[in-house]
């Protein structure tokens, strides 16, 4: 029997120091697992208003051991889980901040051109899709206007809300197109 782990992506050793970066980042007060208030700090500090029900889902889709709380093997296993997900079925909650925190290289809450395809090219080698970061930001790849486009940032709200929208019209599209 083939276990879930094994079919999921290896994260590249610079991935993985990122990744454990922003567990440390995100563990407020250090004593090694994520709670509501922590993620409630986060997104505090992210200027992007949740609700409590929202972080009680977000930790309600990761939370293995269903102890209120997620470890570090819960956030990896989450993060490998998602970044293997062709689909884009997969619940995002979680996996949306430390994607924006892992891009986020600077620490500043916002994130630029640069930092978006440093992280693409650590996740996805020379295979990367740069249009992909592209539209993330707004600037039609097939335009190109790259000058114009290094200087553009996005916060957090703006992230979630594109990366949300484009993850709904890649399902909708599959529904269409069933392959």
């Amino acid at each position: 029997k083939v276990r879930e782990q094994d079919r999921m992506i290896t994260l590249s050793s610079p991935e993985e120091d990122r990744l454990k970066k922003v567990f440390e980042q995100l563990d407020k007060d250090k004593c090694g697992f994520l709670s509501h208030d922590d993620l409630r700090l986060e997104f505090q500090t992210l200027k992007h208003e949740v609700s409590k029900q929202y972080i009680e889902e977000l930790i309600w889709e990761v939370d293995e051991n269903q102890d209120g709380k997620i470890n570090f093997e819960e956030f990896q296993i989450t993060y490998r889980r998602i970044r293997s997900d062709k689909l884009g079925l997969e619940p995002r909650k979680l996996y949306n901040l430390v994607w924006f925190m892992m891009m986020d290289d600077k620490s500043d809450g916002v994130v630029d051109v640069d930092e978006a395809m440093m992280l693409m090219f650590m996740q996805n080698g020379k295979n990367f899709d740069d249009g992909e970061v592209l539209r993330l930001f707004g600037v039609d790849p097939a335009a190109r206007a790259l000058e114009v486009s290094i200087t553009k940032t996005i916060t957090y709200s703006e992230f979630e809300g594109i990366v949300e929208r484009q993850r709904r019209d890649r399902i909708a599209e599959r529904s269409r197109n069933p392959e």
